[in-house]
């Protein structure tokens, strides 16, 4: 059930993705599929983690033999914080510490104010059992939803309710319901229109999140897909077996003893060409390069194009089509101009290498860079997976359709070099508590307009460059440890969630306080629910669906 190998950062949300990498992962979604196609009832069993090593399998257990289970060992283990490793956040900011009182038709308004790849999710529990659907409003078009993200989460999360409040959810208790949602980032049409989201329900984010917080104070941002699978999961269910991200750090292989000064002084990056916050109305502008065919009239070009030099002709693609281009595109463009400028100039600049190394791997498929290849623009470089990433001196995290990327951020911030921290108007669970600008690593401007001032004040300033890495390590080493894990394991899944329970109230215009009754509701308003999962007092089975 553990699939090993080298990180492909190919998350719907991360960045770097190699021509390597890609095939890889092309050979194992064949193999998934092959794998599948045995597996009849495409269900995943994930563990509860809240019995005892040596307490028998259940009858329900057994009727699921067949079925492709995640097994690990499900006992309970002490929590226990390494103080010696532990790392002082900057604020505890991310966690809501005030929920307003909730119920089925503050869940429902809440549901209505969320589309796109962002589906409204409600975990359940009816009075016997805890059950996961989708709650999609017929008024509103979704995009095919992805059920694994919610394979390990659900899980998690049933667990822990089953912990700390074990009578409120014992057998005949009165039905509960929190929202929940996992798409890599939140689409609303809050953005557009102003909701008063004082009276939604609070809502689960297990994705990037806006980082005002002021436009939607019901979000609680939780770990995102990645690392929960590779990390929190583990953890929970055998702290001794994964006292640390163990499947993610077996994956960076590289020297961490290297000498930060004798490290490439380039910035580099490689990933794919992906959109930029698609979804959101104030950078769709900035997409359109990802878009487009390239004709050329995209290139602006006329019958005097050619007596100019390449430099000359890319100098006036970049000043028409700047601000149409993602972040990526303009890292690419960046580094075109330095490596044409080069040419033009090479008495000048033969002694040292250009400032910045961003490129798109070369792909046979990707046919959108042909047309900038043709006309001599070097948009893709050789293939560079993170052990020779980790040689450079400097590291930059392109955010990607969510905003961020899933893997990048944690995996360059652990590797020697410095981290360039591309700072979106969307936030992972960690950025707003831990990290902090010329302190463990530099801020980028969403636009990049900054980026030149950050590599030359690095530059210009080795020294502190070197202890900012090195500060950017530690803190990495730290957000995998079974001590960072326990905090937040503690604050999300035992005070938050403490004070959701605690604010769950029956909805007083119901006639019956079944859940037969409530699914009815939802119904009769207009919502469509999918059932996804169901847990027992030990499992969850998750029907993985067309998301698989």
């Amino acid at each position: 059930h553990e699939l090993r190998g080298k990180p492909s950062f190919n998350s719907h949300n991360d960045d770097d993705m190699t021509e390597e990498s890609n095939e890889r992962n092309k050979s194992f979604s064949r193999s998934v599929v092959i794998i599948l196609a045995v597996v009849a009832t495409t269900t995943i069993v994930t563990h509860l983690g809240v019995r005892s090593a040596n307490e028998p399998p259940s009858s329900l257990r057994r009727q699921r033999e067949g079925r492709r289970q995640l097994h690990l060992d499900p006992r309970t283990v002490e929590l226990k914080l390494d103080q010696t490793q532990n790392w002082i956040a900057k604020s505890d900011s991310s966690v809501i510490t005030t929920i307003n009182v909730y119920n089925q038709t503050s869940i429902e308004e809440t549901a209505k104010h969320f589309t796109g790849s962002f589906v409204p999710r409600i975990l359940v529990f009816d009075g016997e059992t805890f059950q996961f659907f989708n709650l999609q409003h017929k008024s509103i078009s979704y995009p095919r939803v992805y059920n694994d993200r919610a394979m390990k989460a659900v899980p998690l999360l049933v667990g822990a309710l089953k912990n700390i409040a074990p009578d409120r959810f014992k057998k005949n208790a009165p039905p509960f319901q929190l929202v929940y949602a996992d798409g890599d980032s939140v689409q609303s049409d809050c953005f557009q229109d102003e909701c008063n989201t004082n009276q939604f329900a609070p809502l689960l984010a297990f994705g990037s999140v806006p980082r005002d917080k002021t436009i939607f104070s019901n979000l609680q941002v939780f770990p995102v897909k990645a690392y929960i699978f590779s990390c929190l999961y583990d953890w929970k269910m055998n702290e001794e077996k994964y006292p640390s991200c163990t499947n993610w750090l077996e994956q960076l292989e590289y020297d961490q003893e290297v000498d930060f000064h004798s490290l490439t002084p380039q910035i580099i990056w490689r990933g794919a060409n992906h959109g930029f916050l698609m979804d959101q109305t104030q950078f769709r502008k900035s997409n359109r390069v990802f878009f487009m065919s390239k004709d050329s009239a995209y290139f602006g070009e006329d019958s005097n194009d050619s007596k100019e030099s390449t430099y000359e002709r890319f100098m006036k693609l970049k000043q028409l089509r700047w601000d149409e281009v993602t972040p990526r595109w303009r890292g690419v463009l960046l580094t075109v101009e330095e490596e044409l400028r080069r040419q033009e100039e090479p008495l000048s600049s033969s002694k040292s290498l250009p400032w910045i190394n961003v490129k798109f791997p070369k792909s046979k498929d990707d046919k959108r860079l042909d047309a900038f290849l043709e006309r001599g623009f070097p948009v893709t470089g050789d293939t560079i997976e993170a052990d020779a990433q980790s040689r450079y001196k400097y590291l930059i995290d392109f955010g990607g359709g969510g905003g961020t990327t899933w893997r990048g951020t944690l995996t360059k911030l652990k590797m020697p070099g410095l981290l360039f921290h591309h700072s979106t108007p969307f936030v992972d669970w960690f950025y707003e508590d831990y990290l902090q600008d010329r302190v463990n690593c530099l801020f980028v401007n969403w636009d990049l307009s900054n980026l030149k001032e950050q590599y030359d004040w690095a530059e210009s300033h080795p020294e502190e460059a070197k202890r900012i890495a090195e500060q950017g390590t530690k803190l990495a080493t730290y957000l995998f440890s079974s001590a960072y894990m326990s905090k937040l394991y503690d604050n999300l899944f035992v005070n938050y969630l403490k004070e959701v329970v605690n604010a769950y109230k029956e909805d007083e215009t119901m006639e019956n306080s079944n859940w037969e009754s409530m699914k009815s509701q939802y119904e009769q308003n207009g919502f469509q629910l999918t059932q996804i999962t169901t847990c027992d007092d030990f499992d969850c089975v998750t029907d993985m669906g067309e998301g698989w």
